[in-house]
């Protein structure tokens, strides 16, 4: 008994002599709540309510708070690592706060620098030339002169097809193409220069037929085809104000990526950096990494 109340007597000791100069509200094993400490929480849950709180219950609430936390650093769970894990990425939080988001909420984007994206990136906003067609497809069979000749009968044939029927039952009957065949031939819509499934200098030809008019009978590696131009959109140049807030955007996000990276290289350049590389331990992506690194 005499010496539990050693004890206790050093501990306040020591408390007193750790808290010199501020007022205590409350002791909790070896640590003290100060009055500004009660004050800052009261600020924090009363608001502009505070006479309303019940300081009672609130140092209660403290106490018992304080008094969790002693007993899991006596039983050292402030050594985990989920518990430093968590700290650091508090502090990391709060660092964030203070010299990174503040900025970034002050970012703006002037209406010079969004004319000044369009035109140094004007072939973004340039829609490419679209056709769309219809299709016959025959893969080359033994006899491939008669092969062209029937295709070439019914190419003229399909010009008394509507238009919108693209090749109508002549591909039902003519066409090897199962996607396509039993719809007039459609295939849809094709960007100039862009490349599909079909061979890049056959889909070429589609460009330089009028709407309705049918292809010569064009041989690839693969087969025979055949096309009905059924529409066509010409090249055009979307309006500065259709894209103004898709720029805004755009430069928005550049900033923000070049101020993160200003501000992790402030970090890092406050610090002295050694990295043990040799030390880490050879995981198969690893492996993948160094057998292939990557190209800048």
């Amino acid at each position: 008994m005499v010496g539990v109340l050693a004890v206790l007597i050093y501990q306040n000791r020591m408390i007193a002599d750790h808290y010199i100069g501020e007022t205590l509200v409350a002791e909790v094993g070896s640590k003290g709540i100060t009055l500004s400490e009660f004050n800052k929480v009261l600020a924090q849950r009363g608001g502009q309510y505070q006479a309303n709180v019940d300081v009672n219950a609130l140092l209660d609430e403290m106490v018992l708070h304080t008094a969790i936390v002693q007993y899991a650093k006596q039983h050292n769970q402030d050594k985990l690592f989920e518990y430093q894990q968590a700290t650091n990425n508090l502090l990391i939080g709060k660092i964030k706060e203070q010299f990174l988001n503040s900025e970034l909420a002050k970012i703006t984007v002037s209406d010079a620098e969004i004319e000044a994206f369009y035109r140094q990136n004007h072939a973004d906003f340039t829609q490419a030339e679209q056709t769309r067609v219809a299709m016959i497809y025959q893969a080359l069979s033994e006899n491939q002169e008669k092969q062209r000749t029937l295709l070439q009968q019914v190419s003229t044939s399909a010009l008394e097809i509507e238009i919108a029927n693209g090749f109508g039952a002549l591909a039902v009957e003519y066409s090897d193409h199962q996607a396509s065949r039993y719809r007039g031939g459609h295939i849809g819509w094709f960007k100039k220069d862009l490349k599909t499934y079909l061979p890049v200098d056959v889909v070429a030809t589609t460009y330089s037929l009028d709407i309705g008019q049918t292809s010569d009978v064009i041989k690839a590696d693969d087969g025979y085809y055949l096309f009905r131009l059924l529409d066509k959109r010409e090249s055009s140049v979307k309006p500065l104000q259709k894209v103004k807030a898709e720029i805004h955007h755009k430069i928005i996000v550049a900033k923000q990526k070049d101020m993160k990276q200003r501000f992790e290289n402030k970090m890092l350049s406050s610090m002295s950096i050694i990295k043990y590389l040799d030390n880490l331990p050879e995981l198969e992506n690893t492996k993948k990494v160094n057998e292939h690194p990557p190209s800048f």
